[in-house]
């Protein structure tokens, strides 16, 4: 089906894959919170948005990929998030653990009412962050009650 031809009915509650072409039910869409998605789901189907992913990591590699990610969310080019990495010495800003370039090794810890990257954190310390909603009151609660905890129970 090319852009021009006559429009395909498409049932409420489905959508038509731009790849395959076949009228598929929304939940066999993945999710797009891009600001592109007008129905926030891809234009793909799972299984070819699966297959996409493949053809373009095996064409640009994982690089490329999460270079361009990174621009998007955070407005990081690879020149800055080197910059950052070397900055840190590949360590984690809290804790000091070694982290690795790999995407599951690390997380770019931003500001989420400004959207300011503040540094690269180990993946534990950005979920505790998270998880404490960024509050430092929480942060400093939850060191306390461990320290008394640990207190009445050493010896």
């Amino acid at each position: 089906m090319s852009e021009h031809s006559t429009p395909v009915h498409v049932p409420e509650g489905h959508k038509l894959c731009r790849r395959c072409k076949v009228i598929k039910t929304a939940a066999e869409f993945p999710m797009d919170r891009g600001p592109y998605s007008k129905d926030g789901l891809y234009s793909y189907c799972k299984p070819c948005k699966v297959n996409y992913n493949k053809e373009y990591r095996a064409r640009f590699g994982n690089t490329a990929e999460r270079d361009r990610a990174r621009r998007r969310k955070y407005g990081l080019t690879p020149e800055q998030f080197d910059g950052l990495w070397d900055i840190q010495g590949g360590r984690c800003l809290t804790c000091n653990r070694v982290i690795t370039r790999e995407r599951a090794g690390h997380a770019i810890d931003h500001c989420h009412s400004t959207g300011k990257v503040r540094g690269i954190l180990c993946t534990q310390c950005n979920v505790a962050l998270g998880m404490a909603q960024e509050s430092p009151d929480i942060l400093m609660a939850l060191a306390s009650y461990i320290r008394e905890w640990q207190a009445l129970h050493r010896g």
